[in-house]
């Protein structure tokens, strides 16, 4: 199913769920607002060290020459 899929993607974490957290429609006894909390660590971390890899990559390949 596409619409489960998505789910699991950064980008409905990015505005729908902060949206359904101010309007209350998940609370801290909801099972989905600690998996949303999860999914979003998962992918902050997943971002970082591909940001941190590809950064560093990119320092040994376009570096100045002759210093």
């Amino acid at each position: 199913d596409v619409a489960a899929f998505a789910m699991w993607t950064p980008f409905p974490y990015l505005l729908y769920f902060p949206a359904q957290i101010m309007m209350g429609k998940l609370t801290p006894s909801s099972p989905g607002l600690w998996q949303g909390f999860g999914i979003m660590a998962l992918w902050f971390v997943t971002l970082s060290a591909l940001g941190s890899f590809l950064w560093h990559r990119g320092l040994r390949r376009f570096s100045a020459q002759g210093g």
